[in-house]
């Protein structure tokens, strides 16, 4: 009975239509850790979770082209690996501009500070050590008595005017020439970020020719909620410092 349905024609083809594909598990798995991998924009250290994405995208998109058709999901592979390499640029890429516009403020603000030095206003530079800046009268001689007549306020004074940098800045006045030199340290934790820089103070010494020395400036940014903003105030005194390579 060659028509028969246990012919081995039937029996071939029965096989072909048991054949079906499926579903790469790695490859979904991957695509779900791609969209987690967002979540280092709560937290760096999840940076983890993107390494994860790609390492199960890569050896899953390899087994879906080696399987015959017997296994898809290659959108969910590709996504894999896309998701967190555009979630990584994307971090780096606004890191890179918040630190740009850290360095741009710090820089109006540090200025300001030297400004106020090499004019010799005092009252001016020590509000830079506050934020919101304290009040400040006006009149420098009515300020100057109001530090005087309190004695907390005077002490405060008294140990500010004594610090060597505004003594050596105020005392330079405009023959001084600053200048930037670098940044050693930028950080941003939580609602506060923290700078340091270096300046370069340049005036003629006894001799004539040209004396330099390097001064450490570190200020703070941070949200005051008596004013609700953010702004920045000098968290150390002014301090002269040799750069490492400026060592021996």
């Amino acid at each position: 009975m060659s028509n028969s349905i246990f012919s081995a024609n039937w029996n071939e083809a029965s096989e072909g239509d048991a054949a079906y594909s499926r579903v790469s598990v790695p490859a979904v798995i991957s695509f779900l850790f791609g969209i987690a991998s967002a979540l280092i924009y709560v937290n760096v250290w999840l940076a983890f979770i993107a390494v994860i994405s790609i390492l199960i995208a890569v050896p899953a998109l390899y087994s879906i082209r080696n399987s015959g058709g017997t296994l898809t999901g290659k959108g969910f592979a590709y996504a894999g690996i896309f998701l967190p390499v555009l979630f990584l640029i994307l971090f780096a890429a606004f890191w890179q501009c918040y630190f740009m516009m850290l360095n741009r403020q710090s820089d109006k603000f540090f200025r300001g500070y030297f400004a106020a030095a090499l004019d010799g206003n005092i009252p001016k530079m020590k509000s830079f050590f506050t934020f919101p800046p304290e009040k400040t009268s006006l009149d420098t001689e009515v300020w100057w008595k109001e530090q005087y007549a309190d004695k907390f306020k005077h002490q405060s004074l008294h140990t500010f005017t004594d610090n060597e940098m505004v003594r050596t800045l105020t005392a330079l006045g405009h023959k001084a020439k600053i200048t930037y030199y670098r940044t050693p340290e930028i950080s941003a934790e939580g609602e506060s970020d923290r700078i340091v820089k270096y300046f370069a103070v340049t005036y003629n010494g006894a001799s004539g020719m040209p004396e330099t020395f390097f001064i450490k400036m570190s200020g703070v940014r941070y949200y005051s909620p008596n004013v609700k903003r953010y702004g920045w105030r000098m968290s150390a005194f002014p301090a002269i410092v040799v750069p490492e390579e400026y060592k021996e």
